[in-house]
């Protein structure tokens, strides 16, 4: 749904799944200030660009806590200097 201001609100279950996370995930993000959220019956309507927000700033966190580590990061580096891990080319 695209309310008037152009915002777009998605179910959290339709968040969680665009963003790769679990529904749970989402709905934390709901109780916390800066992502805004409607509750209607069973259903919460989420605001998919303050979803993204949080997304990245919990992705950010778990990165520099070291708990996620991923090839072309800094901290993937090894002492050959590879950003995939492998030595460099020899001269």
């Amino acid at each position: 749904m695209i309310d008037p201001n152009g915002e777009e609100w998605l179910l959290a279950g339709t968040v969680a799944r665009r963003l790769r996370v679990r529904e749970q995930t989402v709905w934390v993000w709901c109780y916390r200030p800066g992502v805004r959220s409607y509750r209607i019956g069973a259903h919460r309507w989420v605001n998919l660009s303050d979803a993204r927000r949080a997304e990245a700033a919990w992705r950010y966190r778990l990165r520099e806590s070291g708990r996620i580590v991923r090839a072309g990061d800094v901290s993937a580096l090894n002492e050959t200097g590879g950003e995939d891990g492998c030595p460099p080319p020899c001269a």
